[in-house]
């Protein structure tokens, strides 16, 4: 360091934006964060020089006990835009380190230095005594719903077709503005509100940052840091959600307990630049089907996530790992894999493994406890009380609810057997009636008007049904998902409507931003499909040529999901537990959706 080169505080004016920092013990010296600071950037560097010019020191100053540390120095680094060498950016730039009491406050103003020290001080050993300031302590310090005027908001849904990956709200009041049933799966990301003298300031609860802009003075800069730092010193509370309705991401693996569900991110909601991922869950759907597990290891701790993995129907083997938390972010550790029979290849379910050592982010967990692990965090949400009004109870006899297609091999099904056997397509088949207006009219032995088997690659839905009656088409667009046990005991479960219930919604959108007809005709070829009108076989070209016909103003639409794991008496005995209201939020989240669609949004459950 040199101690020769003092220079004036009039001469240094920041932009308040601060990383907030706590010390871990009382013996915390913040010189020494300094010297580890600067042992960090040597060894770090992240391709450019980095040349210390100046330091400033103050041991008090107005403030007793304020202890302030500035440093100026210069970047040299090659412009991005640059090919050839040995040009050179040279950007000179600032580091201020204050302390007041036990916490601190550091900025650069190289931006995005601030979130690279974070991520050091919590995953590298350069900082012994210092940690960033939790999420928990600035919502319950800074944030008041009540004076919040812009919130910035992520899904906490994964890639959903419900709603945006991310929103942004601005206005008064904007507590009562948000949503009970949208809103509860958005996370606040940021948000900028009115502090306690009236003035405006963003906070970064996930990055630790507070911000309020470009101070005229560094009198100013300073009298603004020691007031958050003395807010800190001072807090004794802890209130972990400031607006009640969002979702909030959790740092204590404890909080989760009653692991009860699990699922896997929908391949065709996964971004197409995301190949591996993609091919991953390809690859692993593929071969095998993956189910929360009932073997006696899921109950071993409460939030240990375990699962069975299927082939052509038969458990093969269970696999067990434990959540942990860092930085708020999901990993997987102590995976172990119980193969139930003797099995050649050795790496067999390496996919399996892989999936969660490498890329917890496809994996959706629900736990009793109300949290959930969805896109490699787990939430915290306090769902509201409202019941999903759409279900339609049905009694499955004579048909195997746990066999969604026709044949022996669910992987390569055999079209020819609809009607004739005892899946789930074939009760569709049978039994499905689209022009009824009161749910006990939606059976009927003698099917009537087009039935439409769109099953495959880029399909609108499993089924489309279309009955004309009283000059209106209705057209259902049916949604098949096999149960994921016939036990009759079998619990409440949200992973088996997550991917079901999401595509819906999705091909919804889809018809209603072309019109069935061009969505159909856009494929080609439709010979390889199954349809028939009333219950004869018919050429499917005959279906589209009707639908032609037909004009948008002459449908009403009904989206169904046959979906027979969930039971009458499942979703009547969880009444009140957070199960059903993770479910029902759900579900008439969904309903919402596809209702603001213009169509009508039912559930077929087991009687």
């Amino acid at each position: 360091m040199q101690d020769d080169k003092i220079i004036s505080l009039s001469q240094i004016s920041p932009y308040m934006s601060v990383l907030l920092c706590e010390t871990k013990n009382k013996s915390y010296a913040l010189d020494d964060t300094v010297i580890q600071f600067w042992n960090w950037i040597d060894d770090f560097k992240d391709g450019s020089n980095y040349s210390e010019n100046s330091q400033y020191y103050e041991s008090n100053g107005d403030v007793e006990s304020l202890m302030v540390r500035l440093y100026t120095y210069q970047l040299d680094k090659k412009p991005s835009w640059w090919q050839l060498s040995p040009n050179s950016n040279l950007e000179q730039h600032v580091a201020i380190f204050i302390q007041y009491g036990s916490f601190v406050a550091i900025h650069f103003s190289q931006g995005e230095l601030k979130e690279k020290l974070r991520k050091a001080l919590i995953k590298t050993n350069y900082f012994s005594n210092l940690r960033p300031v939790s999420l928990a302590t600035l919502n319950d310090l800074f944030i008041n719903e009540e004076d919040i005027r812009t919130l910035w908001m992520q899904s906490v849904s994964g890639n959903s077709p419900f709603m945006p990956k991310s929103k942004t709200i601005g206005g008064e009041e904007l507590a009562d503005k948000l949503d009970p049933i949208v809103d509860q799966f958005f996370m606040m990301s940021a948000v900028r509100t009115k502090s306690e003298n009236e003035t405006s300031v963003g906070i970064n609860p996930f990055k630790s940052v507070i911000w309020k802009g470009k101070c005229g003075s560094w009198s100013s800069f300073e009298n603004q840091v020691v007031e958050i730092l003395d807010k800190l010193n001072r807090s004794v509370t802890r209130r972990k959600k400031p607006i009640s309705i969002l979702a909030y991401p959790i740092d204590d693996i404890t909080d989760l307990q009653g692991y009860y569900d699990f699922s896997l991110i929908d391949k065709d909601f996964i971004p197409e630049e995301c190949v591996q991922d993609r091919e991953l869950i390809e690859n692993i759907e593929s071969e095998f089907v993956i189910v929360p597990s009932t073997s006696p290891s899921s109950i071993l701790n409460g939030c240990v996530v375990s699962i069975d993995i299927l082939e052509s129907s038969n458990k093969v083997a269970v696999l067990t790992a434990y959540p942990e938390i860092e930085d708020y972010s999901i990993s997987f550790t102590k995976i172990s894999v119980t193969e139930l029979s003797k099995n050649k290849n050795k790496n067999k379910f390496r996919r399996v493994e892989r999936l969660f050592s490498h890329y917890p982010h496809l994996i959706k967990c629900w736990y009793e406890s109300g949290h959930s692990i969805i896109g490699g965090l787990a939430f915290e949400n306090e769902y509201r009380d409202v019941v999903f009004d759409g279900f339609i109870w049905h009694g499955f006899s004579r048909y195997s609810v746990i066999k969604e297609k026709p044949g022996s091999d669910p992987r390569r099904p055999d079209f020819s057997l609809i009607g004739r056997d005892d899946s789930l397509f074939s009760w569709v088949r049978l039994n499905w009636n689209s022009a009824w207006m009161e749910k006990n009219g939606c059976f009927s032995d003698n099917q009537k008007g087009w039935f439409f088997c769109d099953d495959g690659s880029g399909e609108i839905a499993d089924f489309i049904h279309m009955r004309k009656k009283d000059d209106v088409y209705y057209i259902s667009l049916i949604h098949v998902k096999a149960a994921g046990s016939d036990r009759k005991e079998r619990k409440l479960s949200v992973g088996v409507f997550d991917t079901v219930v999401a595509q819906a919604v999705k091909n919804m959108r889809h018809v209603r931003r072309k019109n069935l007809y061009e969505e159909l005709k856009g494929r080609g070829s439709l010979s390889k499909k199954k349809c028939w009108f009333d219950n004869q076989e018919m050429n499917p070209e005959d279906f589209l040529l009707e639908l032609n016909t037909i004009k948008e103003s002459q449908t009403k639409y009904k989206v169904i999901v046959i979906q027979p794991h969930i039971t009458k008496n499942s979703y009547n005995d969880g009444f009140d537990t957070k199960i059903r209201k993770q479910l029902d939020a759900v579900l008439v989240n969904a309903k919402n959706a596809i209702n603001g669609l213009s169509a009508d949004f039912y559930v077929v459950g087991s009687e």
